[in-house]
């Protein structure tokens, strides 16, 4: 648009290895196995019989955070956490469903099987989804943002030996050029 060469960089989340994210998160109480939801935006749109579907698949309690209007839905453990906790449950759950950018990216750093739902906003059906499309890019995942009324959520497997190899890669490119930018 502007004529000029630009170069993509990860996001900043990206720049921290999965490691040192663990040493900032805060532990809490939780059941053993779980679903963890995080999703942006009105509860109306919360995907609740695609979420009881997969958390019955795998015999998995349901854990919401973000918005407290999910209370309608049976069967939720509703949890307010900060910024230590919400790692320390995307960490430790066995599935991430979500419609956050930065949930899905905290679900890649952390390796967790994942399901990511469409986002639109009411007032004008803005779709959200290109910065998954630059987020998955050049991955081997190919991700579509599944709807709120999906009958059935598909069986999915994720490859992190490859996506870490092109995180990595992305990583490396971004800090050199971040680098390169402040010093030259």
């Amino acid at each position: 648009m502007t004529g000029m060469n630009c170069h993509e960089v990860v996001d900043p989340t990206l720049l921290l290895d999965c490691s040192d994210w663990i040493k900032i998160e805060k532990p809490i109480d939780t059941p053993k196995s779980y679903l963890l939801t995080y999703f942006l935006g009105e509860s109306k749109n919360y995907p609740d019989k695609a979420i009881h579907e997969l958390a019955q698949r795998y015999n998995l309690e349901i854990i919401n955070v973000c918005l407290p209007h999910y209370n309608d839905y049976p069967g939720i453990l509703n949890m307010r956490c900060g910024p230590q906790e919400f790692l320390y449950l995307i960490h430790n759950a066995s599935i991430i469903c979500t419609n956050s950018y930065h949930g899905s990216v905290f679900s890649m750093i952390f390796n967790k099987l994942f399901y990511v739902f469409e986002r639109r906003y009411n007032i004008s059906g803005y779709n959200e989804h290109s910065r998954f499309d630059t987020l998955f890019a050049s991955t081997p995942l190919t991700t579509v943002p599944l709807t709120s009324n999906l009958d059935e959520l598909p069986y999915q497997h994720i490859d992190y030996a490859m996506i870490n190899e092109v995180i990595q890669k992305k990583k490396e490119f971004s800090i050199s050029y971040l680098q390169k930018s402040i010093y030259d």
